[in-house]
């Protein structure tokens, strides 16, 4: 009796390591092709080195001096090492490690990304596309430094999306960013004369954004999926004396072009009013006309220091409130 059982455990410890190396050897295969045939649709797709260790209960893949470019796009990423974890009987629950230092590149500059922690959890539906289901993860102590001279950092920041169900491309995206310091010429955009603090204590988010395809394999190999709706049930924002929360809904079209409202609420809004003008979003003569109008809806609202206007969007037009603001942003993915 003893001596089938060790057989019988002897036999099933060699075919589960010829079954794991042959697992390895094709995850290591896969990925080398996929790189192949990139660089047969003209990026760059370079690897020094693919190696898949983690023997008996992992597959943990390893590539060091990747170099990624997109033609289409120009976006460029080069990392000396990137790891990816799965569970050798859960293969489609992922963990993603990002090296300590990278570089992110756009047809107008380079930017070198440090940071102390990078990581994510991604679970992926099973099959080809290998499309999202839910994702988790998480930056600590990062810093961004460019050609063009600016930089910028975050002490921590949080992410979390998940895919509906139903009809729709949806996700729920969760995010929170804290001591989060812009760069000095948006600095020198939005606060000239230096009113707030450097660093923006906090901000939030929580939405539901519809894309006009999932998120999956094709969105490197082909085109990002582009955004078809938002629903902000939140969004936060505390930087110095400033509050500002916002939530509503927008329609977006094939062209980025957004229509809709959302509801903004601001706390201290005249210093948010004096760093429009000095940035120029409002005409200094107009500035007393605007305030007054906006003093007697936040009065009529019961606290002059709080404010609650609608941000519209329409015709590729943005207000707030009576307020027009310009062109409205496009939401386009790159």
């Amino acid at each position: 009796m003893l001596r089938r059982l060790i057989v019988l455990v002897a036999t099933a410890a060699v075919l589960w390591s010829l079954w794991w190396i042959a697992a390895a050897f094709s995850m290591q295969a896969g990925l080398q092709a996929w790189l192949d045939a990139r660089r047969a649709e003209g990026w760059v797709a370079e690897a020094d080195r693919i190696l898949v260790t983690g023997y008996p209960l992992d597959f943990t893949t390893t590539v060091t001096g990747l170099d990624l470019a997109d033609p289409g796009t120009g976006l460029a990423w080069s990392a000396p090492e990137f790891r990816f974890v799965s569970r050798a009987w859960n293969p489609v629950n992922v963990a993603a490690v990002w090296p300590a230092a990278q570089t992110v590149a756009t047809p107008d500059e380079r930017i070198a990304v440090e940071a102390e922690g990078m990581e994510a959890a991604l679970v992926l539906f099973p099959g080809p596309a290998l499309a999202l289901s839910s994702a988790s993860g998480g930056l600590k102590a990062a810093s961004m430094v460019s050609t063009r001279g600016w930089e910028a950092s975050v002490a921590e920041a949080r992410l979390a999306v998940d895919r509906l169900s139903g009809d729709g491309d949806h996700y729920d995206l969760r995010a929170e960013v804290a001591r989060l310091e812009p760069t000095q010429p948006l600095l020198d955009l939005v606060d000239p004369r230096g009113r707030l603090p450097r660093q923006i204590a906090l901000m939030s988010l929580d939405a539901t954004v519809g894309f006009d395809r999932p998120w999956d394999r094709l969105a490197i190999e082909d085109r990002r999926p582009q955004p078809v709706s938002l629903r902000l049930r939140r969004l936060k924002a505390t930087w110095g004396q400033l509050d500002l929360e916002a939530a509503g809904a927008l329609d977006i079209d094939a062209d980025g072009v957004a229509t809709g409202e959302i509801q903004v609420r601001a706390v201290n809004w005249r210093e948010m009013l004096a760093l429009g003008v000095e940035a120029g979003v409002i005409p200094p003569d107009l500035a007393g006309t605007v305030e007054g109008g906006l003093s007697l809806l936040a009065g009529a609202l019961g606290n002059p220091d709080t404010l609650e206007l609608p941000l519209s969007f329409r015709g590729g037009l943005l207000a707030l409130g009576p307020v027009p603001l310009g062109p409205a942003p496009r939401f386009r993915l790159r």
